[in-house]
């Protein structure tokens, strides 16, 4: 698949909820700053993108995956290499996702990032690898779409 949008990385999940395990996409795209969407037509190919901006110079570097808010909808985290934050957007189950919360990654631009329940609260954390700072990030999540300040 052509894809002309500086593509930096890919998550897969069932975004729409469509009962049949089919597998859409999430791309981060670096170069135009914003996430795209692609909902699997079950037969291989996909959907035109849903583009998500991510805001200027933002410089999306890499999406995860998880329920953030205990809704059993996949919720998207994507790393803001440009503007040293982590953005959340979270599902309405359709496929479709909700404008973005905006995390500070202080003066650390991520890199990478993963989702895990690292202190063993139910709860979805994220953790980055930080480029320029030599650090790492864990921001503690309640559950509820929203997350601790970065430890």
């Amino acid at each position: 698949m052509e894809y002309h949008y500086g593509p930096r990385s890919v998550a897969v999940g069932n975004f729409n909820n469509d009962n049949d395990k089919r597998l859409d996409l999430v791309v981060a795209n670096h170069a135009v700053d914003s996430i795209s969407v692609f909902l699997d037509y079950n037969d291989g190919s996909f959907a035109s993108h849903i583009a998500y901006p991510t805001g200027s110079y933002s410089a999306p570097y890499m999406v995860a995956l998880g329920d953030f808010n205990n809704n059993d909808q996949i919720d998207i985290a994507v790393a803001y290499f440009g503007t040293n934050s982590i953005g959340i957007f979270v599902e309405f189950g359709n496929g479709s996702f909700a404008n973005e919360t905006i995390i500070s990654t202080g003066s650390s631009h991520p890199i990478w990032i993963h989702i895990a329940d690292l202190n063993n609260d139910t709860h979805i954390d994220i953790v980055t690898a930080n480029y320029g700072t030599d650090s790492i990030s864990i921001f503690y999540g309640y559950g509820n779409g929203r997350f601790s300040n970065s430890i």
